[in-house]
């Protein structure tokens, strides 16, 4: 257990660029405008009625002859906040701080749990 609530699998870390990073991941925005302007619209990221929806956008996303890295979009549950998704192929440019398990902090972990109003039941 991580602290007396949490599972070892639950994990929230800090990610940042590699040193050896040669330059910072580029990302399809899709946070604003930016599914108008590849011709979609907002379901691109919170599409709950189809679900291949997203899947198939990414796929073609990732296939494209610019091959960006990854995905710039506005969180679906919390549209206030800003996410990233990563594509395989920019796995050398990020690292991640496995070692510093955020949740595992209570302060972080009663911040989060304030901000969205909820609690945990073990």
């Amino acid at each position: 257990m991580v602290g007396p609530l949490l599972p070892r699998q639950h994990r929230l870390c800090r990610v940042g660029l590699a040193n050896e990073a040669e330059r910072v991941p580029r990302l399809v925005d899709l946070s604003d405008s930016g599914p108008l302007l590849i011709g979609a619209d907002s379901r691109l990221c919170s599409a709950t009625d189809n679900p291949g929806l997203t899947q198939r956008w990414a796929l073609a996303l990732w296939r494209h002859p610019a091959r960006p890295d990854g995905l710039f979009y506005r969180a679906r549950h919390d549209p206030t906040c800003l996410s990233i998704a990563l594509f395989d192929r920019a796995d050398h440019l990020v690292v991640a701080d496995g070692a510093a398990n955020l949740l595992a902090n209570l302060d972080q972990l009663l911040a989060i749990l304030r901000r969205y109003q909820v609690g945990l039941i073990p």
